[in-house]
């Protein structure tokens, strides 16, 4: 089964109840911005849940038919998976990680992060697991241990 936003959904429905609309008609419903409705569009016919016919100038969707569920697209602000907090407080890295990541503690988190080839909430959570904190813009090391 195919999986949607609430966004898409919302898209997809006035599709079902709108057959042959256009973008500009659904712009006019639902958008101001005509790069989110595109997304959308393309995401939803890369999904197959509607099809387009007709030019590019005058180009119009159908419903498909195919069925589909929802997941929320939308995550109460703060709150995080718990699964993907159990796995960034597990974070280890190689020698040669830690050797550059203590030759490198004079950049800017982002650069040491894709340095390290890691995401900055990785490294983050790595400093503070292992209490290597930031002073005055310059980073130092406290323990490794």
């Amino acid at each position: 089964m195919v999986v949607v936003t609430e966004r898409q959904q919302g898209v997809l429905k006035l599709i079902e109840a709108n057959e042959g609309i256009s973008i500009k008609e659904l712009l006019q419903l639902v958008y101001n911005s005509q790069s989110s409705l595109s997304g959308i569009m393309t995401n939803l016919v890369n999904k197959g849940l509607i099809r387009k016919a007709g030019s590019k100038r005058e180009c119009r969707y159908y419903p498909t038919g195919v069925d589909y569920s929802v997941k929320s697209d939308i995550t109460p602000r703060g709150v995080l998976n718990d699964e993907l907090l159990n796995n960034l407080s597990n974070i280890e890295m190689t020698e040669e990680k830690l050797k550059d990541l203590h030759a490198n503690l004079h950049l800017p988190r982002r650069q040491l992060a894709a340095l390290l080839g890691i995401s900055k909430l990785v490294l983050n959570q790595y400093m503070d697991k292992h209490e290597i904190t930031s002073k005055k813009g310059c980073v130092s090391i406290e323990t490794l241990a």
